[in-house]
This record gives structure tokens, sequence and C-alpha cells, in this order.
């Protein structure tokens, strides 16, 4: 009997394991590019410097994109459908799955920032059907009680472009406290080419610190899990974003 107690979580697990690969694996690793570190325009926004790092302690950061060839009927599909269809996929998909329902389970918040109000005003989402996939969360909303709205932007001049115009969309989420040990923000970006409008580039860049002691918030160990956590995340994001733009 305990052992049958004991293999439920276990099987449990496979499943969800062969539920994530079967989704992942749509989308090819060797598109993807990462970097361990963050764009210079997301280094020195608003979110970074003003709410989650503004003592500009020791941080740890990557980032990782993909250029995706739009279908045809979906050329003219807005920044903001498809920030919101990689949004809902970041945090209604089945990597997310099992830290998503613990956090719902829990239901209290945990994220917590001077510069984002006080969290009785918030909206909070609790459930993936709280999670549009045509609009974006509303500003300083509240996703699982631990990831909060900091910034939205659509369209806007990229700075970090090498050749050529670009336009670039973007909506932050802070997560952690101020006040704690433990702070950090994720950055969804789609750019444009002005001279490929049938052509995107989807970022998802992190950055994460110790807001009260200038030192490492973590070993580097655990840093090496959270990259490849990371990386899940972002193929089951684009995988459900090209889905979605597929169907549109």
């Amino acid at each position: 009997m305990v052992g049958i107690v004991a293999a439920v979580p276990a099987v449990f697990a496979l499943k969800h394991a062969w539920e994530v690969y079967g989704q992942t694996r749509v989308v090819d690793r060797r598109r993807i590019v990462s970097k361990g570190d963050i764009s210079d325009a997301y280094r020195q926004s608003s979110t970074i410097k003003d709410i989650v790092n503004p003592r500009n302690h020791v941080s740890t950061s990557d980032s990782r994109y993909v250029d995706l060839t739009l279908p045809k009927n979906a050329r003219e599909v807005t920044d903001e459908r498809i920030l919101a269809a990689f949004t809902h996929g970041f945090f209604g998909g089945k990597v997310f799955a099992p830290e998503r329902i613990v956090l719902a389970a829990i239901g209290r918040d945990f994220t917590g920032f001077e510069g984002l109000g006080a969290n009785s005003e918030l909206q909070r989402v609790w459930s993936v059907s709280g999670i549009s996939s045509f609009k974006l969360p509303t500003l300083h909303s509240l996703l699982f009680g631990a990831f909060q709205v900091c910034n939205i932007e659509l369209q806007y001049e990229d700075k970090d472009a090498g050749d050529g115009p670009s336009t670039r969309s973007s909506i932050d989420f802070a997560y952690g406290s101020d006040q704690g040990r433990f702070a950090g923000a994720h950055r969804f970006s789609v750019i444009r080419d002005s001279n490929r409008s049938d052509v995107i580039r989807v970022v998802f860049e992190s950055l994460s610190c110790n807001p009260t002691v200038n030192k490492p918030f973590a070993p580097e160990f655990a840093l090496v899990f959270h990259r490849a956590y990371a990386m899940l995340l972002f193929q089951d994001s684009i995988a459900s974003l090209v889905q979605d733009l597929n169907g549109v």
C-alpha cells in the first residue's frame, strides 16, 4: 500500500514531464539565441533602476530570443496581441503549471514593492482564464500573487537596434520584494524591423538580485536550474504563440 501511495506522485511527475516535452519539442532550441545578460534599455529602465534594484546591487541576468516569420494572415496582428498570447502561454502553459498550482493553492501575496502601490488595491489574477490571449493584463495587476505588472510600453523606438530602424513593445513583471533578499523582473518584448513586416523577434529577459544586501541572491548551482527552467518556459510560450498566430 505504501508503495502504491509513493508511486502516485512519481506517475504524475512523469506524465507532466512527458506533456512538457511534447509541448516544447515543437520549438527548435537551435533557433533560440541565449545570452548571459540583458539589453541596455532594460538595465536602464525604471523597472530595474527604480523598482527592483534601486541600490544597484550585484545582480544576475539572462535573456533569450527567437525570430519568427509571421503567417500571412497574422502580419497585421498588433504587438499587444502578440505579447498577450506570449504572456498567456508563459503563465498558462504546462511548464509553469506546477508553480501556478502551488501559488494558487497558497493564495497569498509574495510580491511587494514600494513603488507599485498598496497590494490591497491591486487587480488579482488567480486562474489561467483571467489571462487574455488578446489583451495584456492591466498595469499593476498581480498574477498568482507573485508576478506584478510594473510597466507596459507599446511601439516605441528600439534604441538597442543594430542596423536599420525598428520598434519594440514590452511588458515587465516584477517578483519578490524590495524589503526582502530576493527581487527581480521579467521583460517580454516584441521587436519589429521596419524593413521586414513578415518577421518579429520575441525576447524574454530576466534580472534578479538581493535588493537589501549587496551580494548574490543564490549560489551558482541554483542559477543553472533557473536558466534551464527559463528556457523551458520560453519554449512553451513560443509554442503557444505560434499556435495562436497560425489560428488568426
